[in-house]
């Protein structure tokens, strides 16, 4: 197969094998090398399934309080625009 090429999707059965194999402990490198698969394909498959969890993302604390939070008369405007039907678009402008 030339570089760059893309294989086709796991067979039932290469599904099937995964399966077994992951449920009896072996490790994800060592069941994409029993597929000749890399092992990102084995990890997205089983990860997809739910086998491994993700890990959960934190949202990041903003570092200093917004524009409008630290200039009142700026908020005032936006908000008297925005009563008067303007769009975001226009009031940026």
């Amino acid at each position: 197969m030339a570089y760059g090429e893309r294989r086709p999707r796991l067979s039932a059965a290469e599904r099937a094998e995964l399966w077994t194999r992951w449920k009896q402990g072996e490790r994800l490198s060592d069941i994409a090398t029993a597929l000749a698969r890399a092992p990102g394909t084995i990890y997205s498959r089983i990860r997809k399934a739910g086998g491994i969890p993700e890990r959960p993302r934190q949202r990041a604390a903003r570092p200093k309080p917004g524009k409008l939070t630290r200039q009142p008369r700026l908020c005032r405007l936006v908000a008297g625009k925005l009563e008067a039907r303007w769009s975001p678009q226009q009031i940026a402008g």
